[in-house]
């Protein structure tokens, strides 16, 4: 059975091709509006893909949004173990990174629910 170890540097290849990837497909999205006038891409003749609005960096509840709010959420459980990790050890910044927890918690629901859109 192999285990998994963690790289840093595994990690940010993924994180950015994945960056690479998104805004990719937002400047192909953003061709097809502009300079073609496809806002809907026919994928099988009756099934329309909105692939502009689904893609478009500048737009809300769409999957570059959905990817950007399980990073955050990610990011809030990885803080919470650390926190856990900082209580079992009896150091007194455990709180800290438990209240870290929480920000980005929060923040990943902000994201995806675009809470902070309905606040303006």
């Amino acid at each position: 059975m192999r285990t998994f170890k963690p790289s840093i540097h595994r990690a940010l290849k993924v994180l950015l091709v994945a960056v690479l990837v998104f805004s990719f497909l937002s400047l192909l999205g953003g061709i097809f509006d502009h300079f073609l006038g496809y806002t809907k891409i026919p994928v099988l003749g009756f099934l329309q893909l909105s692939f502009v609005e689904e893609f478009d960096l500048d737009n809300e509840a769409n999957i570059p949004t959905y990817f950007s709010g399980l990073l955050l959420l990610f990011s809030s459980i990885i803080l919470w173990v650390i926190a856990y990790i900082e209580r079992e050890n009896n150091s007194s910044f455990y709180q800290h990174w438990f209240g870290l927890s929480l920000v980005f918690a929060f923040l990943s629901v902000d994201e995806v629910a675009s809470l902070h859109e309905r606040t303006t």
